[in-house]
């Protein structure tokens, strides 16, 4: 089991990727602004974070979230996977910026969860 950590500004969004992430027995944490989810983070060292991108709610964006969270040492190695309902062509800076270790678009099924989790294994992470 994997802990697993959420940082999403949409509270529907944070439910629906919970209730599939216990599907598959992760121990799943959820928060909805920016900055809570750097503070969580270093409190729980999660095994993978998701992170919306856009979060225009919030005091920090995914972006800054990501840049805080690699300036860290024990979050250096960490997956973080941008979630963004905007395609990959659109969001491509941030991905090419290595900060970022996958992406998954919006709407997230459990078929996109399950190929995540799968390539994801090359990090212990099952």
């Amino acid at each position: 089991m994997s802990t697993v950590l959420i940082i999403d500004d949409d509270a529907q969004n944070l439910r629906l990727l919970q209730m599939m992430l216990n599907r598959f027995e992760h121990d799943v944490h959820i928060v909805q602004r920016g900055d809570e989810g750097v503070e969580i983070a270093q409190q729980i060292n999660p095994d993978v974070i998701l992170l919306d991108l856009l979060m225009p709610k919030t005091t920090y964006d995914g972006v800054q979230v990501v840049n805080i969270l690699r300036s860290l040492p024990h979050f250096q190695q960490t997956p973080i996977i941008a979630i963004s309902a905007a395609d990959a062509h659109t969001i491509q800076e941030q991905l090419d910026s290595k900060l970022f270790t996958d992406f998954l678009q919006k709407p997230i099924t459990l078929n996109k969860l399950e190929a995540l989790f799968d390539k994801l294994k090359q990090y212990n992470i099952s």
